[in-house]
Formats: structure tokens, sequence, C-alpha cells
């Protein structure tokens, strides 16, 4: 991999401001960064130009906007959805016009109500990627989270009902082999849709089945 196109996501540094992890990504010499955005609102314009400058200042690039919300779930809605839109305004002035999201939901939710939230889900993406090609932005799917969205099925599932040239994927092998799917295939087979990616170690290590770790995280419905 051509050492210019790789970053580092900034909670993985020391916890600290983010000028002090600005730095510390610096130091080790990658080119780019993803920051992790405050959780309730998206930045001001004040605060985000603040932001570039300082990556700037330490030679870096940011490679996208954070925006992880739950996008399954009617309650507050929304909320989320503007935020999301309010990452796509800031995601536009980046060079790779970025935000990356998670899809949210009940984890290995089943039946009527995986049905239900991911009629929600679809409908939210449809409404954002929507609003993302008008401002020149694109959203990055990430697989897992929820499992909601974390096989290479779901993953292509989303993009064939959203069906829009600024739904795309933001891909994490980690997360795609925790919840049970092939990243190697997820790679090959949706590759075209690939817009910005992670690489990190990850092992499930709960021997449990998909309900009880649903139960686990006390979320689901029966």
């Amino acid at each position: 991999m051509n050492a210019d196109r790789i970053g580092v996501f900034l909670p993985c540094l020391e916890p600290g401001p983010i000028e002090a992890q600005l730095g510390a990504a610096a130091e080790l010499g990658v080119r780019y960064v993803q920051p992790a955005l405050f959780p309730d609102v998206a930045p001001s314009p004040a605060e985000w130009a603040k932001l570039k400058a300082e990556a700037e200042r330490n030679g870096l690039v940011v490679s996208a906007v954070s925006a992880y919300q739950d996008y399954a779930n009617p309650d507050g809605l929304e909320a989320r959805i503007a935020k999301l839109k309010a990452c796509l305004d800031l995601a536009s002035e980046l060079p790779n016009p970025v935000a990356i999201t998670e899809s949210g939901g009940v984890p290995f939710a089943e039946g009527e109500q995986r049905d239900r939230e991911w009629r929600v889900l679809v409908d939210s993406m449809k409404e954002a990627a929507d609003y993302a090609g008008k401002v020149g932005a694109y959203i990055a799917m990430e697989p897992g989270g929820s499992g909601l969205v974390a096989s290479v099925e779901s993953m292509r599932a989303l993009l064939d009902e959203v069906n829009h040239p600024h739904m795309k994927l933001n891909l994490d092998p980690a997360n795609i082999t925790m919840f049970g799917s092939d990243a190697v295939r997820a790679a090959r087979e949706l590759g075209p849709h690939v817009i910005h990616a992670h690489a990190k170690d990850g092992v499930f290590y709960y021997r449990l089945t998909q309900r009880e770790f649903a139960g686990i995280a006390g979320r689901i419905t029966s």
C-alpha cells in the first residue's frame, strides 16, 4: 500500500485534546486522519475550520467525517438525519468528501423487527444520499456496529435498495469478520463501491449465539 494513503482514526491514539492527537498522528508519519466528532451535534463551521487548520499545520489531511449514529430507530431519527446532513456539508469541503456511518439497529434482529428497522434504514439513507448528491459529498456505510449491515449480503442489499451514486461503503474487514461474514469476498464483490477503508485487528472472543449477544447488548425485543 502507498504510505501516502495511510491514515489513523484519532480516537485510537491517546485520549486528549484534538491538538495533541493531531500532533501524535503527525509523529507516526501518516498522511490522513479521521477525527471523531461531537456526539450530539456536528461541529460548527468555526470549529471545523479550526480542526482542518490544525491538521494542515501538522501536515495532515482529514480523510472523512465521522457520523456514527443509529439510522434504523425511528425515535429521534429526524434529528440524527439532520446531524448527518450537517456532517455531509462539512465533508463536502474535504479532498475526499466522505461522511462515514454505521446502520444502527438492534443487534442481529430477526423477522418483523428486522424488517421494520431495515425499512427505516433504507429510507434514511435514501434521504441522506439525495442530500449528499446536492452538496457533492458521499455516505460511506461501515459494516458492523449492530449486525443490521455487516455481511456481504446486507451491504449489497443496502446498496441495491438505496440505489444512489452517492451511497458508498467504508470497508472494515475486521468488523465483517467478527460479525461472521467473509471480508475477502466483500472486497472482491463490493470493491467498486468502496470509497474509504479501515484496517485493524479484530477478534470476537465471546462464544455466544447471535441472540445471546443481542440479549446482552440489552436491546433485543421479542
